[in-house]
């Protein structure tokens, strides 16, 4: 059982070595436990919360492995992150404990054995890690629980077994580098105390530069490219240029985060030239703090690199998060009103497409409606059948097929557009919303066979088709036979609206330019005054006028919508539960919820994340930076400088390594989304104050808590 004695030798000689570096051992512990033991609080609360479905169905089992399964997730990128740092504390305590290394070899002990210490005690940290992550996960699991009411009825152990043996390995691998740097250090040397020359790599600075260059190049690449598709006319080079243009914006984005690690300690030497033009101490400390960053590359280099990695990937996310947000606001096809619902009256009878039918008593759905989802201010809308029967499907070739139609004997009614109208015109000038004259996609065809163009009622039906109160003047136009325009391209800029009756004879036929759209003379006509109301988008209706100016016009409504004001929240389980299948099978609830948005929970639990894991790795790096310095805070003492230097070169230090990295990432996430923007031609919005915290706030935070942390006594500093 010899190598039962060697590892026992070895463990020893391990635990000797982190007491004599508690700090740096502990910081090492502390950053691996923190995302580990949020997987084992998760292996405690899921099993315990069974989601129920919008269908009323659960699946316990289910939902608690994909709770643990996106826990265990981010713990992995939480831990390939920190596992950097912890390597990097292996490779200086390598070089702290050279000459313990160094003379256990003098002594005999084999290459192999300097290798098994380091190994060793990677081995020891992920053991106390994972020792202690499980306890805290437990308790921090069961306190979660026990807050919200909840009984602990099991706790999946086997996740949290393995979530153990992943921490010994996670442990394990972080000592490698280390155990093959022991492995091959110079006894002779390091006995000798013989001085060992500065690497110097201003090569790899260069190549950092070109590659962030060539990043830059890549993005304002597909940007161009994402511009001209914009620019281009249909077809296949508009819709293949944009699209190359997203391909390329993450590979850039990355690119250029490459290249600013490589150049880390150039940008370090730059950023810290400003600084150390100040007076007195602070630019002394500076001066010092920035050439210790630039010259200890495994300590400041894996930092920055967990760093980087941590706010690009948290501020690309926030930056889509809002960009989303927006866009779905943009983009949002509106339907309804905000939180309305909505039931159509005439419905298409599936059997003989030709066919529609209405609903014989409107009064009884409209109360149905009333009672399934507690809707307010329900009415009965009345529509005018038409313009035409039959949705034509588009293709490459134009519309290429619709279903029969069928015209009464004097023509089918339908609103002209006004080549020349309002919105034709300067929107300033008209005051007209521009994103209500973006045209359909079927043209002059823009609703369906069962949805009217042209809507009949009173002041309070118009106001509940608005979702806003109307003001006098609309509502004496509306009683004085004048035509409310809630499509505004309907409108002519004389002010006039203009109704076509078209019969079967009008229509173009099919495989000729301009198929199925109406052509020649009309049947009949009539020009209307009509005026606009304030509308922030479009809903779906094209004209709105009262019975009597209907009338007149010789018009013919007849009950066509359902309409009503729901609850907010409401949600589609209660939408579905609302059957009205006992008027006609083809009846079905409606809901417009608005533009979907992100959960701001999580928006704000990625802030926290990131600022919790750049805490975590910052607080490691200046634990090593110090443990490492020792030398400089010995020639510091011997000096007489004061222990307020000495903080200021710490928070400085900090200031350098976690802001310069934060900066970076962060601006790497945020050209990220900007390069899919422009290739959308919509800004997004970007969340300045999350940013803010990641990008500024957290590397302030850490440098002042550097700043204001006691060092080492000078008589302790002069001992080393």
């Amino acid at each position: 059982m010899k190598w039962l004695g060697r590892w026992r030798f070895a463990g020893r000689i391990a635990v000797r070595d982190i007491r004599h570096n508690r700090l740096s051992a502990a910081l090492s512990v502390i950053a691996m436990a923190i995302p580990v033991s949020a997987v084992v609080a998760v292996a405690v609360v899921a099993p315990n919360v069974s989601p129920v479905f919008d269908d009323g169905t659960s699946s316990e089992s289910g939902s608690a492995a994909g709770m643990i399964a996106v826990a265990a997730y981010f713990a992995v990128l939480a831990l390939l992150l920190v596992g950097a740092m912890v390597a990097a504390a292996m490779i200086v305590s390598v070089r702290r404990s050279e000459r313990m290394l160094a003379l256990l070899a003098a002594t005999g002990a084999p290459r192999s054995m300097l290798a098994r210490v380091m190994t060793a005690r990677g081995l020891i940290f992920g053991a106390v890690t994972a020792g202690t992550s499980v306890v805290i996960g437990i308790a921090a699991g069961s306190a979660i629980l026990l807050a919200g009411g909840t009984v602990i009825t099991r706790i999946d152990v086997v996740a949290i077994v393995l979530v153990a043996i992943a921490t010994i390995g996670v442990g394990w691998s972080t000592s490698l580098t280390a155990a093959v740097r022991a492995s091959g250090i110079n006894v002779s040397t390091v006995l000798r105390d013989a001085p060992r020359p500065a690497r110097s790599t201003p090569h790899v600075a260069r190549a950092g530069r070109i590659v962030m260059l060539t990043g830059l190049g890549a993005l304002l690449l597909g940007s161009a490219l994402g511009i001209a598709g914009r620019a281009l006319p249909a077809g296949l080079f508009a819709n293949l240029l944009p699209y190359l243009s997203g391909m390329l914006a993450a590979p850039a984005a990355i690119t250029i985060l490459v290249g600013a690690l490589l150049a880390f300690p150039a940008v370090i030497r730059w950023v810290g030239r400003v600084p150390a033009l100040l007076p007195g101490a602070a630019g002394l400390a500076a001066r010092t703090a920035a050439r210790d960053a630039e010259r200890s590359g495994a300590r400041s280099g894996a930092a920055a690199a967990s760093i980087m990695l941590v706010t690009f990937l948290v501020s690309s996310y926030l930056t889509f998060f809002s960009a989303n947000d927006a866009w779905s606001v943009t983009d949002h096809d509106w339907q309804l009103q905000r939180d309305q619902v909505a039931v159509d009256l005439i419905v298409q009878e599936r059997g003989n497409p030709s066919e529609r039918g209405v609903v014989d008593n409107p009064e009884a759905v409209a109360s149905a409606v009333s009672d399934g989802v507690d809707a307010t201010d329900v009415r009965v809308i009345d529509g005018v059948l038409g313009p035409f029967w039959g949705t034509p499907v588009d293709d490459d070739e134009g519309y290429s097929g619709r279903q029969a139609m069928i015209f009464p004997p004097d023509g089918l009614p339908q609103p002209q557009i006004a080549t020349d109208g309002i919105c034709a015109q300067s929107f300033e000038q008209t005051g007209v919303n521009e994103s209500l004259c973006a045209p359909g996609p079927y043209e002059q065809f823009e609703l369906s066979p069962t949805r009217p163009t042209i809507w009949v009622g009173d002041a309070a039906d118009l106001e509940l088709i608005l979702g806003q109160t109307t003001d006098a003047a609309t509502r004496a136009a509306l009683a004085a036979g004048t035509v409310i325009v809630l499509d505004p391209r309907y409108m002519a800029t004389d002010g006039s609206v203009t109704i076509h009756w078209w019969g079967a004879k009008q229509f173009v036929a099919e495989d000729e330019p301009g198929e199925f759209l109406p052509s020649g003379t009309p049947l009949s006509s009539v020009r209307l005054d009509g005026i606009t109301v304030p509308m922030d988008h479009q809903v779906g209706y094209g004209l709105f006028l009262s019975p009597s100016a209907a009338d007149v016009a010789g018009l013919v409504p007849l009950p066509a919508r359902v309409l009503a004001q729901a609850p907010p929240g409401l949600s589609y389980t209660t939408v579905y539960a609302t059957d009205l299948r006992v008027f006609s099978e083809y009846l079905f609830l409606e809901l417009e919820t608005g533009p979907s948005t992100g959960d701001r929970a999580w928006f704000w639990g990625a802030v926290m994340l990131a600022t919790g894991l750049v805490l975590a790795i910052a607080i490691a790096a200046i634990g090593l930076s110090r443990s490492e310095g020792r030398q400089i805070d010995r020639t510091l003492a011997v000096l007489g400088a004061a222990d307020g230097l000495r903080r200021r070169i710490n928070g400085w230090y900090a200031l350098f390594v976690v802001g310069t990295s934060c900066l970076i990432g962060t601006f790497c996430g945020v050209l990220l989304v900007l390069a899919f923007s422009v290739a959308r031609f919509s800004p997004p919005v970007i969340p300045v104050l999350a940013l803010a915290i990641i990008g500024l706030g957290v590397p302030l935070v850490v440098a002042l808590a550097a700043r204001i942390l006691p060092v080492r006594s000078q008589t302790d500093a002069r001992r080393g």
